[in-house]
């Protein structure tokens, strides 16, 4: 949903909270949270927090229209714990998320990983945060593995996103492409624009900022192994801007799908998994690395795929 703020809004309604839980008509407690969990961004960056003055003429994006409405008489059904849990503490949980799960809830009502974490953690004996206190800082596309950090609380958010928006937290990942790259490294600096669930490649000066990094490792039979560094944090930056140099990630479904598509990769997953996540934690400022090795269905296709 998107939408301009006008100038008909007074100045005290005019935060973030506020604008979002009137426009969709929600209890702004409800509000608050959409921001805290990044869905809602002004002008091409993500709100910080709910008491952020937005500026009449800003245009503001929700990229869920509502969160999931709690169910009386069909909760979530539990699932097996699928999720590996890197890093636990009274600030922020790091975890690796598997592909196939879904990172945040969606009107769907499928299970999510913010969910099944949140139960995990509360039912875990402790002293500290309870799990009902997740923010999600950054999201994994549901076909994509990799690390992924929560805090558990406002100044551990803030913390991060802001180390998101400075670009000192660092996001690698691994990713296996259609055809030969030919470039030993590259910048992809190519705007994106959401046209609903979809998102494209657009001309500069429009959409969204957008800035991506890669280093090519292997070149296969009819693909390439691909590091890339991401810049900024768009929704499926990696894949839309892989798609729009002429090497879509192998298997994905919604990116060059046809070109994406290879014999020898029968999985449903995509073939991109974050392998590195670098940030300084929240409270006490030490660096912290979390790095997760290759899934091993990309093993066995770059062997199968090696070039003789």
């Amino acid at each position: 949903m998107r939408f301009v703020v006008k100038d008909n809004i007074p100045l005290p309604a005019r935060s973030a909270g506020s604008i979002v839980a009137a426009v969709l008509g929600i209890q702004r407690k409800a509000a608050d949270r959409m921001v805290y969990d990044g869905l809602v961004w002004c002008d091409g960056k993500p709100v910080a927090a709910p008491h952020q003055r937005l500026s009449v003429g800003s245009t503001v994006e929700i990229e869920q229209l509502a969160p999931l409405p709690k169910q009386k008489h069909s909760p979530v059904k539990a699932q097996p714990q699928r999720f590996e849990v890197l890093h636990n503490d009274d600030d922020i949980v790091v975890v690796s998320k598997p592909a196939g799960m879904l990172t945040v809830p969606t009107r769907s009502g499928q299970s999510s990983l913010m969910q099944q974490l949140g139960r995990h953690l509360s039912n875990r004996t402790k002293k500290g945060r309870s799990g009902s206190e997740l923010t999600c800082v950054q999201r994994i596309d549901r076909w994509v593995s990799g690390p992924i950090v929560f805090a558990k609380h406002t100044q551990a958010t803030e913390s991060l996103r802001e180390q998101l928006r400075a670009h000192s937290a660092r996001r690698s990942y691994v990713a296996i492409v259609a055809g030969t790259v030919a470039e030993e490294a590259g910048t992809i600096d190519t705007p994106l624009d959401v046209d609903g669930l979809h998102v494209r490649t657009t001309e500069p000066g429009a959409g969204q900022s957008a800035v991506s990094h890669f280093r090519t490792g292997e070149r296969l039979l009819g693909a390439s192994v691909l590091e890339v560094t991401l810049e900024t944090g768009r929704r499926n930056q990696i894949r839309a801007h892989l798609a729009h140099i002429g090497h879509p990630v192998i298997g994905d479904p919604r990116y060059r799908a046809a070109q994406a598509q290879h014999a020898a990769w029968p999985h449903k997953r995509i073939a991109l998994h974050g392998c590195e996540l670098v940030f300084h934690h929240p409270a006490t400022q030490h660096k912290l690395t979390f790095e997760l090795p290759w899934p091993k269905e990309f093993g066995a296709f770059v062997k199968q795929q090696r070039r003789k």
